[in-house]
């Protein structure tokens, strides 16, 4: 554990909103980082970091006296200092959860516009076993500030600026090659050791800063784009991906540039695009970017020739961050909007690559991620998972009501014409109705301002007339929640589909009409352009929400509820989806100490048939399983187990990667329970 070989190094700062703080927003902070230098030395064999931070900081208004900081746990700052070097005085308060804040006491408060300097010393050394680690793997290690992985000072007060002057420099061993956003420098200061330096061409967001990956003995492939603007590159330390797949992304990545520059008229103001494959451990599940880079986390999810899942929407993040290239800036009021508009052009993308079986199965998916009995709040106020498929979902529904090429223009409106400033809400909302031409404020109210979905049930009636032709009665009838929105319904025949938009907005609506050949089938919205419930995803929404009810609200007998409901209403598992109602009854046991039960019930899940999106759950399954026998004291038996769901995960590395990286953690660690484990979504 101690032969480590690789580093990222992360610094977002607290600032949301990528274009920064607008004037009305800084009003709410006392002061600005107006530059910013990190310097720091890793030592990758003893897992030690040592460093500096300095800031410039801006006092806006009134007079500033302290400064506040929050430090995670691996780091101890042993020292802050002006720019003199002399002591500030701070006080420690420990965190529930661990972590430190820091209050720094300045000499002599700050008045209004004028800047004084802050530097804070620190040095640490990282713990492999902690819940929040630094080092992955058996040859990586990770500092990161991004979610739940924090070891880089958090600002309280005052916020970050819109912009800083930024600098970040690292000191490594030599045999390491760092990649970071900004132009590079390196020299090398001794036979052991390397300094990489990053500067910025000029002020930049302080959330894109500073993001840093470093590789020893790395691969690294390239593919220009067609126009020859853009250049894609791929690192990865030996083994790490299959060279067949990485050269099929990285044209496929060139294609998608291509793509989705002609799409929004947009061309990035980059020369090239670099991505860095690093990780084998499921906590390294989230892709971090910044404009030029891209962290690709878990290698092992994409060590084979998998490329029929580049072909889908959740199996290709690889397009899905490209598009982040060409999002806007937004306010916080349309903060869904960013991971929104990246699975749009997503979406857009890979139908346009692929057969026409695609659009109703990404639908599908969509809909199985957005649908459950678990309580939901309004879009603008939900997670970022939720947010990214209920807003792709939405979007899909705008160019549904206005037409692709109405929607198309009005989105390259306002691409091209934002400026730089975020666009808010009420101005996205105007947009759509200038192109609609008509007020949608019953379109924004229903699937954006509330929550709750339509569900629509069909009924119809097929006479013939007199002249030979046919007349179509049907029924719409909504249950639950009264909505309104245009659906259509396709008439299938010996002739071509006849297809009409109908527009629903009563509880129970008739609509009539004559068409030319009789009907043999009638389908209510078939390509599922309407977010709704439809019976297939009733189903399987009990079963998530059982898992959501431990995960999010820790409510025991609702989550048993739920499982057992999906396992009465579809006791043959017909469906596909069974697996996970068993899965979510067998944490429950062992949460409530039965781990016979937990046993008997994890072994259910472990056999049972599964379709997607529930395929993990068997393989998961068989890993949980392993880990109550280790509580049993039956370390034997569950590395069986372990071993067992490591070559069943490895048939599909990219769809089983978490269940992988578990059995390749318990197939090297004795398995430690803690109650928090359980309440785990897996």
């Amino acid at each position: 554990m101690r032969s480590r070989t690789l580093l990222i190094l992360t610094f977002f700062a607290v600032s949301t909103a990528p274009g920064g703080f607008s004037n009305r927003d800084s009003a709410k902070y006392t002061a600005s980082v107006t530059h910013y230098v990190l310097s720091a030395r890793i030592d990758n064999e003893r897992h030690y970091i040592q460093g500096e931070a300095r800031f410039v900081i801006q006092c806006l208004h009134d007079s500033l006296a302290e400064l506040h900081f929050i430090i995670p746990a691996p780091l101890e700052f042993y020292s802050v200092r002006d720019a003199m070097d002399k002591r500030y005085d701070r006080r420690l308060i420990d965190l529930p959860g661990g972590g430190v804040e820091v209050v720094v006491f300045l000499d002599s408060p700050v008045p209004a516009y004028s800047a004084t300097v802050v530097r804070l010393l620190f040095e640490g050394e990282v713990d492999t076993t902690s819940t929040h680690p630094v080092f992955v793997g058996a040859s990586e290690f990770l500092l990161t500030y991004s979610g739940d992985r924090t070891w880089w000072p958090q600002l309280i007060a005052p916020a970050p600026a819109p912009t800083a002057e930024t600098e970040l420099s690292i000191l490594a061993a030599s045999g390491m090659r760092v990649f970071a956003d900004g132009r590079m420098d390196s020299s090398r200061q001794s036979e052991k050791l390397v300094r990489w330096t990053f500067t910025q061409d000029s002020t930049t967001a302080l959330d894109h800063c500073f993001f840093t990956c470093g590789i020893v003995n790395v691969e690294s492939s390239a593919v220009v784009s067609v126009d020859s603007t853009v250049t894609f590159r791929l690192h990865q330390s030996p083994a790490a991906m299959d060279p067949v797949l990485a050269t099929r992304i990285l044209y496929q990545l060139s294609d998608a540039f291509e793509f989705f520059s002609a799409l929004t008229r947009q061309r990035p103001p980059g020369t090239f695009l670099d991505y860095v494959v690093v990780g084998n451990d499921d906590h390294l599940r989230d892709w971090l970017h910044t404009p030029e880079l891209i962290f690709v986390p878990n290698s092992p999810a994409f060590s084979q020739d998998d490329s029929a899942a580049l072909m889908t929407g959740e199996g290709n993040p690889w397009i899905h961050q490209l598009s982040h290239w060409y999002g806007f800036p937004v306010a916080d009021s349309l903060r869904w909007m960013e991971e929104a508009w990246a699975g749009y052009l997503t979406h857009r993308y890979l139908l346009a690559r692929t057969d026409s079986s695609f659009r109703r199965r990404e639908r599908l998916g969509l809909l199985s991620q957005i649908l459950d009995f678990y309580p939901t709040p309004p879009l603008a106020a939900a997670q970022e998972d939720l947010q990214a498929a209920r807003g792709t979902y939405v979007l899909l529904m705008l160019e549904y009501l206005l037409g692709r090429d109405l929607f198309d223009s009005m989105m390259r409106s306002i691409l091209a014409h934002r400026g730089g400033q975020p666009l808010r809400f009420s101005e996205f909302q105007i947009a759509c109705e200038e192109a609609y031409g008509s007020p949608l404020d019953w379109f924004f109210r229903q699937w954006v301002l509330q929550t709750g979905y339509p569900e629509l049930v069909m009924s119809s009636d097929v006479r013939q007339t007199n002249r030979g032709t046919y007349s179509v009665q049907i029924t719409i009838s909504q249950r639950g929640d009264l909505f309104t929105m245009p659906v259509d319904v396709v008439l299938f025949s010996n002739a071509r589909p006849i297809a009409r938009r109908l527009l629903v907005r009563e509880q129970d609506q008739v609509f009539e009409f004559v068409v030319p050949t009789k009907p043999v089938r009638i389908e209510l919205d078939p390509d599922y352009d309407v977010l709704r419930w439809i019976p297939k995803i009733r189903l399987l929404a009990h079963a998530m929400t059982a898992q959501k009810l431990i995960a999010g609200g820790h409510d025991l007998p609702s989550s048993e509820q739920e499982a057992s409901l999906t396992l009465k209403l579809d006791p043959n598992n017909h469906a596909g989806w069974n697996g996970v109602a068993y899965f979510a009854l067998a944490k429950t046991a062992v949460i409530r100490g039965d781990l016979k039960k937990a046993e008997e019930l994890f072994r259910k899940a472990s056999i049972m048939e599964a379709v997607e999106p529930a395929q993990i759950y068997p393989v998961i399954s068989l890993v949980r399983l392993g880990n109550v026998l280790e509580m049993q004291s039956k370390r034997e038996e569950a590395l069986q187990l372990y071993q067992l769901a490591l070559s069943s995960g490895e048939r599909n590395p990219h769809l089983y990667a978490y269940a992988i990286s578990e059995a390749q953690k318990y197939l090297q660690h004795k398995f430690i329970t803690s109650e928090a484990f359980w309440y785990g979504f897996y």
